[in-house]
Parts: C-alpha cells; structure tokens; sequence
C-alpha cells in the first residue's frame, strides 16, 4: 500500500469555481468531496493528493495544471505574489533578485497608470 503524498503548492480553485458559478458545496458534490476540504484547500490550509487535484480539476473543466496557476485577467498571472512566484521559476535567478524585478515592474505598472 502506498501512501499519498500531498503537495504544498497554492491552489487557484476559488476563482475558477466562482468563474462557473459554483458554491463550494456543488463543486464538493461533483468531485467527490466534503465541502470542508474544498474550504481548506482555498485557504491553504490543507495539501492535496493527485487523486484529488484531478478530481476537482474534472469538476471546473479544466486541466490539473490549471488549478497551479492564477487565471488573472486572460490568465495572465496578476498580483505580486503570482508575479514573485513566477520569477523564482526563471532557471538561475537568485532569490535576493525577485523583491528587485517585482520593484522595476511594480514601478512600470504605477508609471501606466
């Protein structure tokens, strides 16, 4: 017997579920679930197995994948966490280089406005 392992990765399940007009306890009922794991896994508060990331994903429509990312405005990814996070997956960029990037382009998007 193996056993799952969870993933500490955030989740974007909220705005794709309120995207389709769903409350949390439909989308629990469609995937299989108890509608105190979906609140937990909004939250951050709980991981997820594969097994249930694909669940939750047939239930939004959507790929697994899609649940990793935040959809923004035409799935861009928005925000400066969504923004920090995607810097730090650039192979080679140090860590102590992300708050920099984050404050040119959080400059440039003041600047537009």
């Amino acid at each position: 017997m193996t056993k799952e392992t969870t993933l500490a990765v955030p989740l974007f399940i909220k705005e794709r579920r309120k995207k389709l007009n769903l409350s949390q306890e439909r989308l629990a009922e469609l995937a299989g679930l108890s509608t105190a794991m979906i609140s937990n896994m909004e939250t951050g508060r709980h991981g997820f197995s594969d097994k249930t990331l694909a669940a939750i994903a047939e239930a939004l429509k959507c790929r697994p994948a899609d649940l990793l990312i935040p959809m923004g405005a035409e799935n861009k990814v928005s925000g400066e966490n969504a923004v920090k996070d995607l810097l730090r997956r650039i192979d080679g960029l140090p860590e102590e280089a992300v708050s920099l990037v984050w404050r040119v382009i959080h400059g440039y998007l003041q600047d537009a406005e």
